[in-house]
């Protein structure tokens, strides 16, 4: 079954190595379907420095701005962008 941003239950954010990015990962139901996003960093961020809660909340919104869009765009919503 194909899963959509609606499905995502839990949202990891990890710290590259380098310290320069962060890396999403938004967990489905479906084991073998996890969507992921990244974005870079204007300057390097330290492990013990990465607030975790924080930049959890931020993939939130991105997925829940995503599944939102993908709503009203839909046809079936009867509302087209």
């Amino acid at each position: 079954m194909m899963m959509t941003f609606a499905d995502i239950e839990q949202v990891d954010p990890v710290l590259s190595d380098d310290g320069r990015s962060v890396c999403f990962y938004g967990h489905t139901p479906d084991e073998d379907q996890t969507f992921i996003w990244s974005v870079s960093l204007p300057m390097v961020i330290e492990e013990d420095a990465f607030l975790v809660e924080e930049w959890r909340a931020v993939g939130w919104r991105h997925w829940t701005r995503r599944h939102e869009q993908k709503k009203r765009a839909s046809p079936s919503s009867g509302v087209l962008l």
